[in-house]
């Protein structure tokens, strides 16, 4: 018993230290995605500039294509620069149209070739546009890798919504690879954006940039320079809806990474989702532009369901400051609040049987753990949970057991 209530103190302890950077976020009860105030990523890059090192243009060749048909080459401002897009034409009719900027792959605008992979946009009724980002194509300014890029893409969004015909209240972004990684980013900065997708991108832009092969323009020995530049150092910014998907035949480790880096998120809050689609980096884009299409058309549907998921973890860290105190009882309260409005809470449903089995309720406890289980089989503090009180109601070779599983998730966790 003494070692249970230990154990799930200073659990507790650790889950509500992690909150803190959340709750910053959190004004009363309105989500950071829904009143744009700011974000832990927004902070920081506000109070930091970069030390570019070498002023040189983004490292991929490039061919300035002439748009096709339907299409025209456009000039937006970002910041001090100007910088080419293609936009696709205004449509006949008088009305508002929504409309999706695409953040390309690599290094360069791929012209045709890459407008007509998204090209189901156009055919959806949206306004596209893809815009080059600064020291692409012939556009003014540096490659920064990850950092102005972004503003890029914001300023891109701007230019969309002084446009009489955009909808301004349905202006998406879509990247695929490099692009998708960008907007990852783009996702925890304040923005005209409704939505985001991003399309078979690796989260770990650190590692990304350091192995890439790549010139890195930045000081290489400042490690800000990086964690400014990775989705991973700031998973908790995240005030945009962000689906991203990636290709069923990608590397397997890489697949495995970045589902548990959105279980993480989705757990604390967060608005964003991960889905596998069938095919590689390339192939899979076709099926993901129409899943983000989807996404973007119930937008306001899964604000509010993100909402509330967002919610339920503010009163789940209400619970554990309870339980730190030894409110089990009203711990307990706040516990079944948050599962009211997030049934799928696992960390919810193992914060009540934490509280439950200090209180030595260790079946309803026991319960309560399963369920957490049930949500997330990989959980190992629940299966450790579950362990100890399994133990306490004297069933020991079933508490070995869940123990034994939740050493080998901490292990591979490792």
């Amino acid at each position: 018993m003494i070692g249970l209530i230990i154990l799930l103190a200073a659990t507790s302890a650790t889950l509500a230290i992690d909150s803190n950077a959340y709750d910053q976020m959190v004004e009363s009860e309105n989500l950071t995605f829904l009143n744009q105030s700011t974000s832990r990523l927004y902070v920081d890059r506000s109070n930091f500039e970069t030390n570019i090192i070498q002023h040189i243009p983004a490292p991929q060749k490039y061919t300035n294509e002439l748009p096709p048909s339907g299409v025209k080459e456009v000039i937006y401002d970002s910041g001090k620069l100007k910088l080419k897009a293609w936009l696709s034409d205004r449509p006949a009719d008088d009305n508002k149209h929504p409309a999706v900027v695409y953040a390309h792959g690599g290094y360069s605008f791929g012209g045709n070739e890459e407008w007509s992979t998204m090209k189901e946009f156009l055919n959806q009724g949206y306004i596209l546009m893809a815009p080059m980002l600064r020291g692409e194509n012939g556009n003014p300014g540096n490659f920064e890798y990850f950092y102005g890029e972004v503003n890029d893409l914001i300023a891109a969004a701007d230019y969309l919504s002084n446009l009489s015909y955009i909808d301004n209240e349905s202006i998406f972004l879509c990247g695929h690879s490099v692009g998708g990684q960008l907007s990852m980013l783009v996702s925890m900065m304040p923005s005209k954006y409704r939505g985001i997708s991003s399309l078979g991108a690796y989260p770990d832009q650190e590692s990304f940039i350091r192995y890439g092969g790549d010139p890195i323009p930045f000081d290489a020995n400042n490690r800000r320079e990086f964690e400014l530049r990775s989705f991973i150092a700031y998973q908790d910014s995240i005030i945009k809806p962000l689906f991203a998907y990636m290709g069923d035949q990608e590397d397997p480790s890489t697949i495995q990474y970045c589902r548990d880096l959105f279980k993480y998120a989705k757990e604390i809050g967060m608005p964003c989702e991960f889905k596998e689609v069938k095919g590689d980096h390339f192939s899979s884009v076709g099926e993901s532009v129409k899943l983000s299409i989807n996404e973007f058309k119930s937008i306001q549907t899964y604000e509010a369901l993100a909402f509330n998921r967002s919610r339920a973890y503010s009163i789940f860290n209400e619970g554990n400051d309870l339980f730190n105190q030894t409110r089990y009882e009203e711990a307990i309260k706040c516990y079944e609040q948050s599962l009211e409005l997030d049934p799928q809470s696992a960390l919810a449903w193992n914060g009540k049987g934490s509280a439950l089995a200090s209180m030595e309720k260790y079946p309803e406890a026991v319960e309560c753990f399963e369920k957490a289980i049930e949500i997330n089989d990989e959980f190992s503090l629940a299966w450790e949970n579950k362990a100890y009180a399994l133990r306490a109601l004297g069933k020991i070779a079933e508490g070995n057991s869940a123990l034994s599983k939740a050493t080998q998730l901490n292990y591979m966790n490792w």
